[in-house]
């Protein structure tokens, strides 16, 4: 198995939160 999975699930969590914090950020300028 490629070392893949972690830091897949990792780097899609973090982007999420990133798109969150983003969303955030434009609705309270």
């Amino acid at each position: 198995h490629p070392p893949y999975p972690y830091w897949t699930a990792v780097g899609v969590t973090w982007l999420d939160g990133v798109d969150f914090e983003i969303q955030l950020i434009a609705r309270n300028p």
